[in-house]
């Protein structure tokens, strides 16, 4: 059974660590690794979606796990 996203800090939290996430790729220019951008901003958030819905609420967690499946630079 997967948790539906209706808790407002939960919202707040996905998107918060969406943002830190996409900053960190941005700022070591993983975004010219050869992925387009849509393709790439989809697959974080089908990963923070995964996250959430295994019982993942923890930001910093969030972004941690999320960012373990980037490649980076």
């Amino acid at each position: 059974m997967t948790r539906k996203l209706n808790n407002d800090a939960t919202m707040a939290t996905v998107s918060a660590a969406f943002r830190d996430i996409w900053t960190t790729l941005e700022n070591q220019d993983s975004l010219k690794i050869g992925t387009a951008h849509e393709e790439l901003r989809m697959a974080v958030i089908r990963k923070l979606m995964d996250l959430v819905a295994e019982g993942t609420t923890d930001r910093e967690e969030l972004k941690r796990k999320v960012l373990k499946t980037v490649p980076l630079r």
